[in-house]
C-alpha cells in the first residue's frame, strides 16, 4: 500500500442534537478566577446558537480562564451566569490530552459510547475523526500528537454539543490537518469559541473577535490587523 500522510485526512464533528434557544448564554456583570483571587470581572455579554466568535489578547489576560467559565470547569464567583438548559458544550484544551487513556486504542475509547453498536459502525464513526484503519488499533500513547488531537476532538463532540470552545486547537497539527479543521469547524452548525495564534484558522472560521484585557472579556470592534496595529502602536503596559 502507498503510504499516506496520516494527518491529512478530512474529520467531522457530530452536529447539535438539539438546538438551545438564543440567547444560549447570557453574562450579567460576571466575574470569575481561581480561589478568592477574580481574573476576570465585569463581564456583560451573551452567545447565540449561531456566533464564531474568537477570543483574542495577550497570554496570561484570562482567555484560558474564560474558556472554564463557559465549558462549566469554574463557577461565577460575582453575578449572574445563565446558560440554556439544554447546552451541551465540549471544551478543547491541551491539558485535557492527559485525559485520553494511554493503553487504550481509539477504538477501545469508543466502545463505552457505542456498547450495543457493531464493529463497522464503531470503526465508521473512528473514521470520521479522520483516523485510518491502522490507526484505529494504535494505543493513544502511540499516536502522534495531531492524532490525539484528533481523537480528542472526536471524543468531546462525539454526543452533538450545542457549543464548541477549542483553546489552541491546532498546536500538533500539521497544514493538511489545520485546513480539515476548518472545513470541520465551518460545517458544525452550533456557537464556535476559538482561542488561537493560527490568523489563517481564526480568519477562515470565526466573524465576531472578542478580547481579553484590562481584567475583563469585551467585544472588539476591529479586525485581526487593528488588533495587531494596537500591540505594536502601543507600549505594551496597557494591554498588560
Amino acid at each position: 500500500e502507498a503510504l499516506f500522510d496520516e494527518h491529512s485526512a478530512p474529520f467531522s464533528f457530530a452536529q447539535p442534537k438539539k438546538s438551545p434557544a438564543s440567547p444560549m448564554i447570557t453574562f450579567d456583570n460576571v466575574s470569575v478566577g481561581y480561589g478568592d483571587t477574580p481574573v476576570l470581572k465585569r463581564i456583560t455579554n451573551r452567545i447565540d446558537p449561531d456566533d464564531r466568535i474568537a477570543l483574542i489578547g495577550i497570554n496570561g489576560n484570562g482567555k484560558s480562564t474564560f474558556a472554564k467559565l463557559i465549558a462549566g470547569e469554574l463557577k461565577p464567583m460575582d453575578g449572574k451566569l445563565q446558560r440554556a438548559k439544554t447546552l451541551e458544550v465540549a471544551y478543547f484544551a491541551q491539558h485535557q490530552l492527559d485525559k485520553l487513556k494511554p493503553e487504550q486504542t481509539p477504538y477501545e475509547h469508543i466502545i463505552g459510547l457505542m456498547p450495543l453498536e457493531s464493529e463497522a459502525r464503531r470503526r465508521s464513526r473512528i473514521a470520521q475523526m479522520g483516523l485510518s484503519t491502522s490507526r484505529m488499533d494504535t494505543r493513544a500513547k502511540d499516536l502522534s500528537g495531531g492524532e490525539r488531537a484528533r481523537l480528542l476532538m472526536g471524543l468531546i463532540t462525539f454526543h452533538g454539543p450545542g457549543m464548541l470552545i477549542l483553546d489552541e486547537p491546532t498546536n500538533h497539527l500539521d497544514i493538511d490537518s489545520r485546513d480539515a479543521l476548518v472545513h470541520a469547524l465551518n460545517d458544525y452548525k452550533g456557537a464556535v469559541l476559538i482561542i488561537s495564534h493560527d490568523r489563517h484558522l481564526v480568519e477562515a472560521t470565526c466573524d465576531t473577535l472578542w478580547i481579553a484585557e484590562n481584567g475583563t472579556i469585551s467585544v472588539f470592534d476591529d479586525d485581526l490587523d487593528g488588533y495587531q496595529r494596537s500591540l505594536t502602536g502601543s507600549s505594551g503596559g496597557s494591554n498588560a
